[in-house]
């Protein structure tokens, strides 16, 4: 399931500055999406947007996962659930 394995690179990375970000495309909004937050304890951020929003960061599909570097640049894209071991859910390098 995803947002195990997004809280966990949220708690492991926020403290250095890498942002872990939700965006719910759901028609209905906030009214469903935040007890489904509450009830999956979500520790990350989650935005309210729309397929438009997700597809202009390269989402192809959903669920999908996107690195964006701090100028903006989209680095990385995953359609498809993280597993634990996959590269998008690996930190980023050192630097």
């Amino acid at each position: 399931f995803q947002i195990p394995v997004l809280n966990a690179v949220y708690d492991a990375w926020r403290e250095r500055g890498v942002m872990v970000l939700g965006v719910s495309v759901d028609a209905e909004g906030e009214s469903v999406v935040a007890p489904y937050v509450a009830e999956h304890k979500v520790r990350y951020p989650i935005l309210l947007g729309d397929e438009a929003l997700a597809r202009s960061f390269g989402a192809v599909g959903f669920p999908s996962s996107v690195l964006v570097a701090p100028d903006g640049t989209v680095t990385r894209a995953h359609a498809g659930l993280l597993e634990p071991a996959a590269p998008e859910a690996a930190p980023p390098p050192a630097s």
